[in-house]
C-alpha cells in the first residue's frame, strides 16, 4: 500500500507486494492476515483530517474482498476525494465474508463513487470475475478527466454498463488497458435467437463502437486469459451460480475487430493525430 501527496514525496509508505498480505493457513489474526489489513486500513482512515485534501494516489495491492464497515465512513472517503491516481487490487481470502457487499457497496459507493473530477488514472483488478456477480454498476461513474483506464477480470454485461462507461470518456482515454475482461451472460440470457449461450453482444462489435468513439486513445492493451479446456475465456455465462466458459462463436470476428481497432491506435500513436 503506498500513498502521496501533492508533491508525490511518499507519506508514511507502507509498501506492498500483491497478496503480501495473504496468510495460506487461513489464520486471519496473523500479522500478513485479514485482521491486520483491517487494522492498516482503519490507520489510514484516522488520518483523513490531515492528509485529505493532500492525497492525490492511493495503491492498494491485495486489498481482501470482505465487506468492511468502514469504507462507508465519511472520514474513509474524505481520503478518496481528490484522487487523481487510484489503483485497487483485490484478493479472495478464505475467510473473505460478504463478498458481494463489498463489491456492490464497498467499491461500488466508496472506492468508485467518491473521486470524481479529480481522477484521471483508475485501475480496478479482481482475482475473479466480477460485474454481474458479484455486482458493479457502471452506469452512473463519470470522470471527466479520466486518461488512463485498466481493468481486471470486470465482466462485460449490459447490467454492469462497462461499455458505456468506457464510451463516456471517449474523449479523455489515451490508455486503455483490458486483462481477462469477459462478456458475460446470465442465466435469463441465455437462449438467444442465434442459439444457446451466444452473445448478445460480441467483442466485434464492442472493438468497432470503441474504434469510432475512444478518439484520443493511443495505448491498448488487451490480454485474455485461457479458460476451460486451455481455450482464451472471452465469453461467460451464469449456470447454478458458477460462470462457465463459452465457446468463442465469433472469434474469427472478434480477432479482425482486435487486429483493426489496434491497428488504428499504433496509427495515431504514431503519427500523433487524434479525432477531436
Amino acid at each position: 500500500m503506498s500513498f502521496r501527496d501533492d508533491d508525490s514525496a511518499p507519506i508514511s509508505p507502507m509498501q506492498t507486494s500483491e497478496g503480501e498480505f495473504y496468510n495460506s493457513t487461513g489464520d486471519e489474526t496473523a500479522l500478513n492476515g485479514p485482521s491486520f489489513q483491517r487494522v492498516v486500513m482503519r490507520a489510514l482512515t484516522s488520518t483523513s483530517d490531515l492528509l485529505g485534501r493532500r492525497l492525490k494516489s492511493l495503491t492498494i495491492e491485495g486489498l481482501y474482498d470482505g465487506h468492511q464497515a468502514l469504507y462507508d465512513e465519511t472520514s474513509f472517503r474524505a481520503l478518496l476525494a481528490s484522487l487523481t491516481h487510484l489503483h485497487i487490487s483485490t484478493t479472495t481470502h478464505p475467510t473473505s465474508h460478504e463478498v458481494g457487499l463489498f463489491w456492490s457497496t464497498d467499491v461500488q459507493r466508496s472506492f468508485l463513487s467518491t473521486p470524481s473530477s479529480t481522477l484521471t488514472s483508475l485501475t480496478l483488478a479482481s482475482d475473479q470475475q466480477v460485474g454481474v456477480n458479484p455486482h458493479l454498476d457502471f452506469g452512473s461513474l463519470s470522470y471527466p478527466n479520466l486518461t488512463t483506464l485498466s481493468l481486471e477480470s470486470i465482466q462485460f454485461n449490459q447490467e454492469v454498463g462497462i461499455e458505456q462507461f468506457i464510451l463516456r470518456h471517449g474523449h479523455t482515454l489515451t490508455s486503455l488497458r483490458l486483462n481477462n475482461c469477459t462478456i458475460a451472460q446470465k442465466e435469463d440470457e441465455a437462449e438467444t435467437a442465434a442459439g444457446p449461450h451466444y452473445p448478445l453482444r460480441t467483442w466485434s462489435q464492442i472493438w468497432t463502437s470503441f474504434s469510432a468513439e475512444l478518439v484520443v486513445l493511443e495505448n491498448l492493451t488487451v490480454v485474455y486469459i485461457s479458460g476451460w479446456g486451455h481455450a482464451p475465456m472471452r465469453y461467460s455465462w451464469r449456470q447454478d451460480g458458477y460462470f462457465w466458459n463459452c465457446r468463442s462463436w465469433n472469434v474469427e470476428q472478434d480477432d479482425a475487430g482486435l487486429e483493426q481497432f489496434e491497428a488504428l491506435v499504433a496509427g495515431r500513436r504514431e503519427t500523433g493525430m487524434v479525432i477531436d
